[in-house]
């Protein structure tokens, strides 16, 4: 539980080195899936910043991801795929990807204009 505690520690940090710095306020979850987006559309840079991580973090968000995958959903990927199949037959030919686009492009953007969601 120590490591759920120091959680948004934890996010506030990898944020201030992201320049994502309001990701924070957006509670845990969507800061994770947030984090996820940013590593997926800057691997390198993700690579680079978690190497400048105090290694009491990363041992956090390991604890944190082994608790979380207790209550992983077994149906998941399978409403996945469902759920891709239908966005794809409706128009999104990216299908679920295109939320992890969106997100990424949205990232993206802040970045270049230098703006946080707390201004918005």
């Amino acid at each position: 539980m120590a490591a759920l505690a120091a959680l948004p520690y934890a996010i506030a940090e990898f944020a201030k080195l992201a320049g994502l710095t309001s990701i924070a306020s957006l509670g845990t979850a969507k800061a994770i899936d947030t984090i996820r987006n940013y590593a997926k559309a800057n691997p390198e840079k993700s690579k680079e910043l978690i190497s400048l991580l105090n290694p009491g973090i990363i041992k956090d968000f390991e604890v944190l991801s082994a608790f979380w995958k207790k209550y992983q959903n077994p149906f998941e990927p399978y409403l996945k795929k469902g759920y891709n199949s239908y966005l794809k037959a409706n128009g999104q030919a990216m299908g679920i990807e295109s939320y992890n686009a969106m997100v990424a492009l949205v990232i993206a953007h802040s970045e270049v204009n230098n703006y946080s969601i707390d201004k918005l």
